[in-house]
Parts: structure tokens; C-alpha cells; sequence
């Protein structure tokens, strides 16, 4: 489950993949997320997390799909629900080819909360369609690239109680030339 658009300025292609299509911890046991359907998104179903202590969310995509000769990057889109409970501690983002030996990954520490005065790409920013989003890491798509690539957000290391996050899907798209 995946949306698929062409960025206007460039032409390059875009995704989002459904919270569905995403590998979430527990994300089908009730007791601790939750599907519903909201009438702002572009999915059947968003994934509600009731409670947590480790958060775990993961999605692969074949590189072949994106533009060629084009830097991406992807980002996990999400909302609060009214008692969002357990983030202000950064989390763990990060986007690996798959195949990397994970002693070789540095993942970036990113903050879910929305602060519009720290750097951009390490906190959540709020979109204009009214959902957050927050940086997973960046990918140079070259020609004749094969494969995959994983996008994860998680926080294991230290397990504490975490609720009210909603999560609408992963978006990966073209970032405007420097």
C-alpha cells in the first residue's frame, strides 16, 4: 500500500507507504496498537499506538523505483492523538541500504516533538496538511541502482511507557538541490 506523485518542480518521483505497509512492533496485537480510519489521509487505515515501552517501526523500498541522479530523503508522518505520552526523549532515525552490516549504521537522534526553534531535520516539523513530520535520513538514488533500502524509527534501548502516537505511513521524496 503505497501512494505514488511526481514532484512538480523537478518531475521526480515521490512515495508514501501506508502505515499498513510498514513492519510495526505489535502493530497487530489490539492491546497495543490500534487501526482506525481518519478522514485525512490518503490510506484506508493509520496505526494508533495505544501503549508501548519499545517502538519499533520499519519500512523497506526498492531503490529502482526512484528517480535517477537524485538525493531523497524519507520521513515518518504521523499526529498526536490528545495524550501523547512518553516522547520527549529523542529516538533512534535512521536509512540503510539493506544488506549493511548494522555495526557499520549511525543512526541519527531525532526529537518526535515539534520545536520550531531547533535545527530542522531533528525535530518534528508540522506539514500544511496538519500531520508532523520528522527526517528518517537521506539516499543519492544513481542509475542503475538496485535493491533495497530500510527506513526505521525506534527506541529499544531504554524501555519506557509510550502512547498517543499516530502514525499515517512513511513519505520518501526528492530534496530540493543545494
Amino acid at each position: 500500500m503505497r501512494s505514488f506523485s511526481l514532484e512538480r518542480r523537478s518531475g521526480n518521483k515521490c512515495y508514501m507507504m501506508a502505515a499498513r505497509a510498514l513492519n510495526i512492533t505489535w502493530g497487530h496485537d489490539q492491546r497495543y496498537w490500534q487501526w482506525i480510519s481518519l478522514p485525512d489521509t490518503r490510506f484506508t487505515e493509520v496505526a494508533v499506538l495505544n501503549i508501548v515501552w519499545w517502538l519499533d517501526i520499519t519500512g523497506k523500498f526498492s531503490i529502482s523505483l526512484l528517480s535517477d541522479d537524485t538525493l531523497y530523503a524519507a520521513y515518518l508522518v504521523f499526529k498526536w492523538n490528545l495524550a501523547p505520552y512518553g516522547f520527549r526523549q529523542p529516538v533512534e532515525a535512521s536509512l540503510v541500504l539493506s544488506g549493511t552490516d548494522p555495526v557499520d549504521v549511525q543512526p541519527s537522534m531525532v526529537s518526535l516533538m515539534h520545536n520550531p526553534g531547533s535545527e530542522e531535520g531533528l525535530c518534528a516539523q508540522l506539514r500544511s496538511d496538519g500531520w508532523y513530520e520528522v527526517e528518517l535520513g537521506h539516499l543519492f538514488k544513481r542509475r542503475g541502482d538496485m535493491g533495497e533500502f530500510e527506513m526505521s524509527l525506534r527506541e529499544t534501548k531504554k524501555p519506557f511507557e509510550k502512547k498517543g502516537l499516530i502514525v499515517h505511513g512513511m513519505e520518501i521524496r526528492p530534496l530540493p538541490p543545494p
